[in-house]
């Protein structure tokens, strides 16, 4: 298995544990799972793509140049911050059940975009 394919699987795994993590009450892991799914997505493409994703900002520049080639770029910018602000729920653990839900549901319909817009896979 290729370092892209790796990541692209290892993102949608994530996601899935994200809302299995969500149904068993772990609002920090489903918190951190869904930005992890993100940030794997966007690493592999980062690596197809040739592009530096060591850091935290990198990942994030790299999601928004992804976001600019999609259908909604700016409601996917939202949803970006959703999974950024999911990822900061991991260490203050600050949002209820609700909100956790609401961002796992926006970091799918990010991903959902970026693989159309990027093809099936990156």
């Amino acid at each position: 298995m290729s370092a892209l394919e790796g990541h692209v699987e290892t993102g949608d795994r994530f996601l899935d544990q994200a809302e299995a993590e969500l149904r068993e009450g772990d609002l920090l892991q489903a918190s951190e799972k869904a930005w992890g799914a993100v940030a794997h997505y966007v690493k592999a493409v980062a690596a197809e793509r040739g592009w530096p994703s060591n850091s935290h900002r990198a990942i994030n520049r790299h999601a928004r140049t992804l976001i600019a080639q999609t259908d909604a770029p700016e409601l996917n910018n939202v949803r970006l911050i959703a999974a950024n602000g999911l990822h900061q729920n991991f260490y203050e653990n600050w949002f209820e059940a609700g909100q956790v839900e609401e961002g796992i549901r926006a970091v799918s319909a990010l991903l959902d975009a970026l693989r159309e817009a990027n093809g099936a896979r990156p």
